[in-house]
């Protein structure tokens, strides 16, 4: 009956977490992506809402705060492991995300997207530590003063931190979601341009599995 019981609990759990992947932001951007369909930057017609998938040309000079990448967009989540009697947890004491436009380039043409009606679910691939006997490096110190926090706590002692840092950077495939206009540049060439669509947003990643 106790192995039962047990059975049970483990379930429930695994059926909790799994809720919970499915339903996250980053998850529901992903299953939208591998949705729609894929379209040419050249077979783009007015008005249509498709997926396109090239590489990325950054429109202006962008860093991020972490492993100082040139880049287009960028989400930073640092946690403080914190004590509570015998338990402790890891609690999000920064999170920073920031987009700019950019261009998408797919072999067939060039389109510039425009993310300020964006959603991105972006891969994290920086990752750092500091904590006991591991100070923070002068660069994470610098990162954590910009966000108004430090890396020890009141007597000296150094706080248990994790860095985590996902970025869409300059050259690197993507997949983004919109609807295309076409207009002319200033030398009077067709450019076309990917803006929120209709009944949603732009939807940008650079996970695998949206861009084949």
């Amino acid at each position: 009956m106790e192995i039962d019981f047990l059975f049970a609990i483990a379930a429930f759990v695994i059926f909790i977490v799994g809720l919970v992947i499915f339903f996250n932001e980053d998850a529901r951007i992903k299953r939208a992506l591998r949705k729609v369909p894929k379209l040419s930057i050249g077979d783009f017609t007015d008005g249509a809402e498709a997926r396109l998938v090239g590489e990325v040309r950054l429109l202006d000079e962008f860093f991020s705060p972490l492993s100082k990448r040139p880049c287009a967009h960028y989400h930073l989540k640092v946690e403080q492991n914190k004590r509570s009697g015998r338990s402790s947890r890891w609690v999000t004491i920064i999170e920073d995300t920031r987009t700019v436009d950019f261009i998408i380039d797919d072999g067939t043409g060039r389109a510039i997207v425009e993310t300020g009606q964006s959603k991105v679910a972006v891969v994290k691939d920086s990752h750092a530590r500091s904590g006991t006997f591991n100070d923070a490096s002068f660069d994470l110190e610098e990162l954590l003063m910009h966000y108004g926090k430090t890396s020890t706590g009141l007597l000296g002692f150094n706080k248990s931190i994790r860095y985590h840092e996902g970025v869409i950077e300059a050259g690197e495939k993507v997949a983004v979601f919109g609807r295309g206009r076409w207009i002319k540049d200033a030398s009077g060439k067709r450019q076309l341009v990917i803006n929120k669509p209709a009944e949603s947003m732009v939807l940008i990643s650079d996970d695998p599995s949206t861009v084949g």
